[in-house]
């Protein structure tokens, strides 16, 4: 492994690695910096006033932030699940398949996002794609359908 390239031990700060890549012989050195939500607040408050006009994929990109932070009450049971509690978190499928990039959310962002199991988010997708709401991109791979696209 040595001769490959693999020399971690020659790595002398914080934050530096060593990436493989398919298509690359041998690894490349690399360096990483921590940068916490606070950071990342700070910074965008710092520079909000003087922020150019975002391009369609930052705008998705930012709503989609907004509602993957959707916090779900506590999972219970299905049979126990309030309509509200259902209402929210189908409203958040929905904000989060709109906000969806062409290539779609993978499933288990979906999950995360409404805090249902892999068979209950699969039957609300099932029924937006039924209705022409939603399409499945790739495997495990789901966003709203535009109205430019034809319905099923």
């Amino acid at each position: 492994m040595l001769r490959a390239g693999w020399d971690a031990h020659n790595l002398n700060a914080p934050g530096k690695f060593l990436v493989s890549a398919p298509g690359h012989d041998q690894p490349k050195r690399a360096r990483a910096y921590l940068v916490t939500d606070e950071v990342v607040a700070d910074t965008a408050a710092h520079y909000s006033g003087i922020r150019p006009v975002l391009d369609e994929e930052s705008r998705r990109a930012i709503d989609y932030a907004r509602w993957s932070r959707v916090q779900s009450p506590v999972s219970a049971p299905d049979s126990e699940e309030t309509e509200e509690v259902r209402e929210t978190r189908d409203s958040a499928l929905w904000q989060a398949l709109c906000a969806a990039p062409p290539e779609g959310w993978a499933t288990s962002e979906l999950m995360r996002i409404t805090g249902w199991k892999r068979t209950k988010l699969y039957r609300h997708l099932r029924e937006y794609a039924d209705t022409g709401r939603a399409i499945q991109v790739s495997r495990g791979r789901w966003r709203a359908r535009t109205t430019e696209e034809p319905s099923p």
